[in-house]
C-alpha cells in the first residue's frame, strides 16, 4: 500500500492564539498551492528538516507531512527561535 504523497504548500505564516488557561498556542497558516488554506498546531509538529531549497514539516499525523518554500532559518525567524552559535 503505498502512502499518500505530501502536501506542497506555497506559503505559511505563524499565528500565536491566546488559550483559556492564559498561555499562547502557536499555529502555522499553510496555503496549499491551489488556494486551499490548513492550520496545524506547532504542539503538533515532530520535526522540520532542511529539503531540497525549502523546509519539510512532519507532522503526529502520519498523513500530514508537508514541503514549504521557507528555509528553516527563516521559519526560526518567525517563530522566534534564536540558534546563534
Amino acid at each position: 500500500m503505498s502512502q499518500p504523497l505530501p502536501n506542497v504548500l506555497s506559503r505559511l505564516s505563524f499565528l500565536r492564539v491566546n488559550t483559556l488557561g492564559g498561555g499562547q498556542a502557536m499555529w502555522i497558516m499553510l496555503t496549499e498551492v491551489n488556494g486551499e488554506k490548513l492550520a496545524v498546531n506547532f504542539n503538533h509538529v515532530l520535526c522540520y528538516n532542511t529539503y531540497g531549497t525549502g523546509t519539510r514539516i512532519v507532522t503526529l499525523s502520519t498523513d500530514q507531512t508537508f514541503f514549504v518554500k521557507e528555509s528553516i532559518e527563516e521559519i526560526e525567524a518567525k517563530l522566534g527561535i534564536d540558534v546563534k552559535a
